[in-house]
Formats: structure tokens, sequence, C-alpha cells
């Protein structure tokens, strides 16, 4: 079965991939429940947080960018996304009385916005640089090649994960592997079908049981390990899913269509949440697994409710443009 079967007939879109990005947006939300909402002293769920959704995200995102063979400069695309984060941070200096200008060095809770467009920004760069200069077996070491001689220049350099040049390169270089890598799979249906079979899947919840337990993080060799485990795992059970349902997981696939949104908003609405979760038993907040089930009877319906505010204020402006063209 092809991605492109997996298509719907309301958006044309690959609902699996949708699906898996409304699965890593969701995780992130469940996660930032813990301490956001429920106001807990130790995040249990960390170790597997900092190396599961956000590498299975910009692994689909890299995808798409490649798999959607954007013709020109997505100005309109990349002017969004530097709103967001704009608008993002500014809310946050505002809500939370931080400084305004801090928000633009640091990015705080909204570096996922900076990190997102830094990687089109330089995937586009190394695509335009490959135009016409490499035969395509050689393209897919190239845009995987280009990211690791990178990041290994910047470890022996001692200076990985680190803001350079007035540009918030750290976040953006501990996710950039995975948005190639992802970008590969867009471009080469072999490479793809070899990294989503079911042996890869059992390799990848090994690399992602080590990654876990390494606890170092994104960016380290072993959150690098339990990243690249957990796309290729999650690619893969996801993939089956839309094999054997033929749409896939739906709810997922409409979450994934809303996901910026739902990081935009999930930071305020979860922190408004604290003054209720602090009432919420500290037995349930502090100990493990009932802080996971109490997070997640948290996520679900926060999650639900910020992707259907976005749905609809997405519809609003589509509509008015709808009706615009219909004045002239």
């Amino acid at each position: 079965m092809t991605d492109t079967a997996s298509h719907t007939h309301t958006h044309g879109r690959i609902e699996y991939l949708d699906a898996m990005r409304g699965w890593a947006i969701f995780v992130m939300v469940w996660v930032h429940s813990t301490w956001l909402a429920l106001g807990a002293d130790k995040v249990y769920m960390w170790s597997f947080a900092v190396v599961y959704p956000m590498p299975v995200f910009f692994a689909v995102s890299g995808y798409l960018w490649s798999y959607k063979n954007r013709p020109g400069v997505p100005w309109r695309r990349w002017l969004k996304m530097l709103v967001l984060l704009l608008v993002g941070s500014l809310g946050y200096a505002l809500l939370f009385g931080e400084d305004a200008w801090g928000m633009f060095s640091d990015m705080y809770y909204y570096w996922f916005f900076a990190a997102l467009l830094l990687c089109e920004l330089c995937q586009y760069g190394l695509d335009r640089l490959a135009l016409g200069r490499t035969v395509r077996a050689a393209l897919q070491v190239y845009i995987v090649g280009a990211v690791l001689l990178w990041n290994v220049f910047w470890w022996c350099m001692e200076d990985f994960g680190a803001n350079r040049f007035g540009i918030p390169w750290a976040d953006m270089e501990s996710y950039w592997l995975f948005y190639a890598m992802g970008a590969m799979m867009g471009r080469d249906l072999k490479a793809r079908r070899a990294l989503t079979t079911w042996p890869m899947a059992a390799i990848g919840a090994l690399l992602l049981a080590y990654g876990i337990y390494c606890g170092k993080g994104a960016g380290s060799p072993g959150g690098l390990a339990g990243g690249l485990g957990a796309v290729t795992l999650t690619w893969w059970a996801f993939r089956q899913l839309s094999i054997r349902t033929h749409r896939g997981a739906s709810l997922l696939a409409w979450l994934g269509r809303q996901s910026l949104g739902v990081f935009l908003l999930s930071y305020p609405v979860l922190s408004w949440l604290l003054p209720l979760g602090l009432r919420v038993p500290r037995s349930w907040v502090d100990t493990t697994p009932r802080q996971w089930f109490a997070a997640l009877a948290v996520a679900i319906p926060v999650t639900l409710l910020m992707a259907a505010a976005t749905y609809l204020f997405k519809n609003f402006f589509k509509n008015l443009k709808f009706i615009h063209i219909q004045k002239i």
C-alpha cells in the first residue's frame, strides 16, 4: 500500500501522517499537563517526553516538506510561522509578566516555531544547492549527511545546542536530524519502506528504550538514538493502522491538522488550569503511574478544546475570504 492510498476524500492529505502529528502533539500536551496544570514537582514521564514526541513531529514535517515538492519559495508559510512565534512570545510575556525582549533571545516555550522555521529554511537552502548537481541516490545521503556534518562540527567545537550569531540554533540542532530523516523518506520510496518495516520497528523500540533509560535529553547521543527509535517505531505502527483500517485514526489526524494552533494555545490554557489542578490530591500528582493518569485526564479534553478553537479560527478566516471573493 502506498502513502497516497491513505488520502482522505475531504482533505486530500496523507491521513496516517496527520495522525502521527496529532499523536505527537497530544503527547506533548499530556506531558506538559503534569507541571503546568497539576503543579507536579517531578515529572515522571520526562525522560520519555524529551526523546519521543518532538522527533516524531519533526520527522513528519520533513517528510511533508519534500513529499509536497513545494514550488518556489513558501513565503506565506514561513510568514505564518513567524507570526505564530511573535504572537506566542509576546502573549507569553504579557500574560506571565516576563521581559518581552527576553522572549526573542531565549524563545522560552515557543522555541518550537523557531526550530521548525529554521529547519525549513536550512532544508530549502540544501535543496537549492543540490538541485541538478546530485543523482537521486546520492541526494539521500546528502540530505542527512549535511546535517550530521553540521552536528559533528559543533560537537567537536563543544558548542552544539547553543545560540550563535544572534540565531536560536539550540533547539533546532536537536531535531534537525529527524527533519532531514523525514525529508529523505519523502523523496525515496525505498528508504521509506526500509525504515518502516517491522524489523526496524523492533530495533526502534530498543533504541527508544535506550534513550529513555539514558535520560540525557534531546541532542545527546542517547536522545538522538531514542528519537530515531521513536520515529521508526511510530511510523511503522501508524502505517499498519492505516493499512488495517483503510483510514487510520481520524480523530488524531484531525488533531494533527490543528497542531500548530494547539501548541500555540497549550501554555496559557494549561497554566490557567493550575488553580484547579492544585486541588487534585497530591497522591495522584506526585506518584507514578497515578501522575500519568491524572495528566491524561486533563490532556484529553484540553487538547480537544484547543484543537476545536483552532479549527473554528481557521474556518472563520476561510469563510471571510470566500465571502470577499463572492462579492467581487
